[in-house]
């Protein structure tokens, strides 16, 4: 039996360090995560190599600063490189985390945001096919198995926001790792929320469900349609218990105790941001309480679908004795705005 951890690691999307009360903040929104922070290691020091997705997400794949990336943009005056959205990669799956981890034995999984490829290409020829991100993200990252892959941010404007979704395929896939008792898994599991678009998060909150890409969800996903019908019904459940959650805590108001009807209170009626967001600002200070709240929502959002992310993790972990165990990492590519030497939350646990 190996002695090697299994790891499970989650990155979402601009979250904001002290939104969480692991780092100050006085809300009961978050309590799968709040739960990981009791049982694990908080880091009050952990810093982001950039302020941006891009480069950010380029450090902790390859392990090195986005300016060694050997694509990106030509030098400007001076032969300064500016490091944006022009860092990708590109024959390096041997060196990415996941590539190293393969050649130790571990089965490698990405799932949700990858924002690590050309724009210029996607520019050019329009966004690839969910089974084309796929295979690049197994090609260039190094991964035995992608899926719902989120290919940058414009993304988020074809899809939409679908975390139970993603929770699903993270459930299957720690499953089916599990199964290969001698061989330890590493999933990278980056979710959109809470990065916008939120303006719209009742309206988002009130769609149905899907089992997963619209235009290929039934080409890429053998599901019975039993299996699809109990997803969409537990998923459609969770954003109930969401929005209750939400309006318990005034961030949304229900028009007439009308719980189906149901908008962002208006600021007045908004939690105080001391509630929201604990600590040292390390949000834009120009963000109004308006612009936290929906931050929140997408916040609360996501923590709700973790919560079968982490029973499962528990689970395969019990089932898994004289296995390595689980190591599950929760940090962020950067916390919204674009601060140099940003603050992320970063937490660390074994169930």
């Amino acid at each position: 039996m190996t002695t090697l951890p299994s790891i499970l690691l989650l990155l979402p999307d601009d979250y904001p360090r002290n939104m969480l009360p692991a780092y100050g903040a006085k809300h009961s929104l978050t309590p799968s995560i709040d739960q990981l922070a009791q049982r694990g290691a908080v880091f009050e020091n952990a810093y982001t190599t950039s302020p941006l997705c891009t480069p950010s997400r380029y450090s902790i794949l390859t392990g090195t600063y986005a300016s060694s990336a050997p694509l990106n943009s030509r030098s400007r005056g001076g032969g300064v490189r500016p490091i944006k959205f022009n860092v990708w990669l590109q024959g390096q799956a041997n060196a990415t985390i996941a590539g190293q981890l393969r050649r130790k034995g571990f089965t490698t999984g990405f799932l949700g945001k990858w924002h690590v490829a050309s724009s210029e290409a996607s520019e050019a020829s329009g966004e690839p096919s969910q089974r084309e991100q796929q295979e690049m993200v197994r090609r260039e990252g190094g991964f035995d198995y992608a899926d719902d892959v989120y290919f940058a941010n414009p993304s988020l404007d074809r899809y939409a926001h679908n975390p139970e979704w993603m929770a699903f395929l993270a459930v299957r896939f720690m499953r089916n790792a599990m199964k290969l008792r001698d061989s330890p898994f590493f999933l990278y599991f980056a979710p959109t929320l809470p990065h916008e678009p939120l303006n719209n998060i009742v309206e988002q909150l009130q769609r149905t469900p899907r089992a997963g890409p619209p235009e290929e969800a039934h080409t890429l996903h053998s599901l019975r349609q039993t299996e699809e019908e109990d997803f969409i019904r537990d998923a459609q459940a969770l954003r109930v218990d969401v929005t209750a959650a939400l309006v318990r805590s005034s961030i949304l108001c229900a028009s007439g105790g009308d719980s189906a009807n149901v908008s962002l209170c208006p600021s007045k009626r908004l939690p105080k941001l001391s509630t929201l967001l604990g600590g040292a600002p390390w949000l834009p200070t120009d963000l109004s309480v308006r612009e936290v709240a929906l931050v929140m929502s997408g916040a609360a959002w996501l923590d709700a679908s973790l919560k079968s992310v982490f029973w499962e993790a528990q689970a395969s972990t019990a089932a898994s004795a004289g296995a390595g165990g689980l190591l599950i990492i929760f940090t962020s590519d950067h916390g919204p705005g674009s601060f140099v030497g940003q603050h992320v939350a970063s937490v660390l646990t074994r169930p």
